[in-house]
């Protein structure tokens, strides 16, 4: 965590001013995996949604909208534990980005890409 929380902010205060944004993106606190879901429902991105009936998630944002704060859960290279994906499906709204599996690092962009196009800055 060494810094790791600063170095995300001022990339985020970088990309904002780059793309002109007026508001910041927010960087919260580094938590352990249970500790992720007590603020509101966020939103599990889970690579088996599809087969268990969950929707894709540009359907689920046509339904639910955005709200003003907006959290998501990316798994880590590898994939989830057991356990974990147990507990995300019990506490979050589970979605698909579709068939393909992404990098860790690739799907925080193709969700933002997702949410500006359903919101019309695309």
């Amino acid at each position: 965590k060494d810094g790791k929380k600063e170095r995300f902010e001022k990339i985020a205060r970088q990309a904002a001013m780059q793309c002109g944004r007026d508001t910041l993106p927010e960087i919260g606190d580094f938590t352990d995996f249970d500790g992720i879901f007590g603020n509101g429902s966020p939103v599990f991105f889970y690579e088996n949604a599809k087969k268990l009936g969950k929707p894709l998630f540009s359907e689920y944002l046509k339904n639910n909208g955005i709200k003003d704060r907006f959290s998501f859960i990316v798994g880590p290279e590898g994939g989830f534990s057991e356990k974990e994906v147990k507990t995300a499906l019990e506490k979050a709204e589970t979605v698909s980005l579709g068939e393909r599996i992404l990098r860790a690092e690739t799907v925080p962009i193709a969700v933002l890409s997702v949410i500006a196009a359903s919101i019309g800055e695309m």
